[in-house]
This record gives C-alpha cells, structure tokens and sequence, in this order.
C-alpha cells in the first residue's frame, strides 16, 4: 500500500470513529435528559417535602408518628422514642435525614438516606432497602393558624333553611310535619331544644299526636333508610321555632 493510500484509509476511519463518538454522547444527552425529567416528574419540587408527614404505628392505629421538615433545613421528629431528627437535605431523588439517635442510655449522631419513591402534594413514599414508608401530609401549627383566620363560612358553606309553614304532630313514634299544600309528611328531628316542650305545653300533654299549626325554619337532610324516618318523604333539622300554636 502506498503512502498516500495508508494515509487516505487512516483519514476515513478517523472520520467513521469521531461520527459513531458524536452518535454515542448524542444518545447519551437524550438519555440523561430523559432521566433527569422522570426523577423531577417523580420527586417533584423541593417545597413540596415541606411540611409534616405522618403514618400510623404497626398495630396501633389510633397513634401516629413521623417528621416536620421546615422550609430552613431544620426538622423533628413525632412521637418518635429513639430518633431525634435535626436537619434535613434533599439530593436528587433522596431525602437525608439527620440527628441524634437514643438508647441505652446513649445519644449518638446518625444520618438516614431514604429514595423517595413518589411525592405529591399529600403523600410520601420512602424506601431503605427493602423497608417502605408511607406518609400523609398533615396540617402544621402554621397552616392551622393560617386556617383559623379564614372565615368559617369559607372553610364549611353556611346550612341553607326553608321557611316553612303547615302541621306539626308529635307522638310516641309520630314526628311528622305536613306542609300547606302538600300531602308528604316529613319526619322532624328537633335543633333548637325548646319544640316538645312548647308542643307540650299547647296539647297539655305530653307527646299526645294533637296537631298544631307552626311556622319553622329548617334544613332538609334528605332520605332517610334508618328507623321510623323510612317511612317520611325526608328529614327536617329544625333550626328556628317561629311560631306554634292549636
């Protein structure tokens, strides 16, 4: 082979390495890039970790424990007899737990590095080796201050009443109201604590099926499936007495 023609073999294979290493980084980025948007995706921003994440102890359901991880870094343990955490950091898909852990008459530092497997905006999943963690955001002391200075009528819509007007029977197992006009009976459960004893006293009876005329303000829960209330059109909550009378 001559010189020219070794150079000439030299300059094409050159040229086939250098394409096929442009080829190789090239799916190496998309790679990368790729993985790097399934960990955002799964783990999600960091402000979401922030708050106070809770599960309930094996056999004690009624008792919970976990942590508070604070905007600063800093954290803390809940109902938690032997870890007390301190710090904490998050790399990537890890959450770094640090602080100090107590037993046998010793407290000594420690660090815990935990996967998150899936954060959203109310739960928390949390592997160490084959160990999983499942947590519940909680409300902390600041977002229930938060939720004490909005309006009540905000968190829970204010109960939408009825005026109504028509006959009130109240016997042994007769609560039943019929309003003018109408032949459905509804089955009244008193709010205001003050209806038998008013019905009471215009029957002078007590409980004695005698119909009276009344004007009420009350709520309608809706069928009922559950004892004598069955057997009525719905169920009225009594709010307001307005009037009653024979």
């Amino acid at each position: 082979m001559s010189i020219l023609a070794y150079r000439y073999s030299l300059f094409i294979n050159y040229r086939v390495f250098f394409k096929n290493s442009r080829i190789k980084m090239n799916h190496l980025k998309c790679t990368l890039l790729v993985f790097s948007t399934v960990l955002l995706t799964a783990c999600g921003k960091n402000e979401n970790i922030v708050g106070k994440w809770m599960q309930a102890v094996p056999g004690l359901p009624e008792l919970k424990q976990g942590f508070v991880l604070e905007a600063d870094g800093k954290a803390s343990s809940v109902n938690m007899a032997t870890l007390s955490y301190k710090a904490w950091q998050q790399e990537g898909a890890f959450l770094i737990l640090s602080g100090k852990s107590v037993g046998n008459h010793q407290v000594l530092p420690f660090s815990d590095t935990l996967h998150i497997e899936k954060l959203t905006q109310d739960s928390l999943i949390l592997k160490k080796g084959e160990l999983i963690l499942r947590y519940a955001k909680e409300d902390t002391i600041s977002q229930k201050k938060l939720n004490e200075n909005i309006p009540a009528s905000l968190i829970a819509p204010a109960k939408k009443t009825l005026s109504v007007k028509g006959k009130l029977i109240i016997g042994a197992e007769v609560r039943s109201f019929i309003p003018e006009g109408s032949d459905e009976a509804y089955w009244v459960i008193d709010k205001t604590g003050k209806l038998y004893q008013q019905y009471d006293k215009i029957t002078k009876g007590v409980k004695n099926g005698i119909p009276v005329y009344a004007e009420l303000q009350v709520e309608d829960m809706g069928k009922s499936n559950e004892g004598f209330a069955a057997n009525y059109k719905s169920v009225y909550h009594i709010h307001k007495i307005n009037k009653l009378h024979k």
